[in-house]
């Protein structure tokens, strides 16, 4: 009788890693990526990085270390065989997400600034960071990713919004 037989001959059902839910669900993000990425210009190193350059690298990381933990849940003897939930932490994941979701509708109408800043904030916050510790690192990576795009890669930003 093998180890997923029980006594009375039928077969349990193997619960399911961790660590392969979330494989599956970072190479679905990735997909996402690549589908919503799929129109922008591509350009040659030549050329310049365009803007299918940045979407492509995201992907091609979040695939990439997502496959890994999949493969991991998959083959690793030691993992863990079932999921135990903790609900607060399951509200901290749907508070991220919709976070994210509120900063890619709002990014147009509140510029990069504002929406940056307080996707940030609210995420170290979320996170236990104490609030003004939490402002000086929101202002100065907002401040770091602006420099980066527009002043390094020369990307324009929707700096401002519908104000700006």
């Amino acid at each position: 009788m093998t180890s997923d037989q029980s006594r009375s001959g039928r077969f349990r059902q193997r619960a399911v890693s961790s660590d392969v839910v979330v494989g599956v669900l970072g190479l679905a993000l990735a997909v996402i990526v690549r589908l919503y990425s799929s129109e922008f210009p591509r350009q040659t190193v030549a050329e310049g990085l365009g803007p299918a350059f940045f979407p492509f690298l995201l992907q091609g990381s979040i695939a990439t270390l997502s496959l890994g933990i999949l493969l991991s849940g998959l083959f690793r003897e030691d993992s863990h065989p079932e999921m135990r939930v903790d609900p607060a932490v399951v509200r901290r994941v749907l508070a991220f997400w919709g976070m994210a979701v509120a900063y890619g509708v709002t990014f147009w109408a509140l510029g990069f600034f504002i929406a940056t800043f307080l996707f940030l904030l609210l995420t170290m916050l979320m996170l236990g960071t104490r609030l003004p510790v939490a402002v000086i690192v929101a202002l100065g990576l907002t401040g770091a990713i602006y420099g980066v795009f527009v002043l390094f890669f020369r990307l324009p930003l929707n700096a401002f919004g519908a104000w700006g």
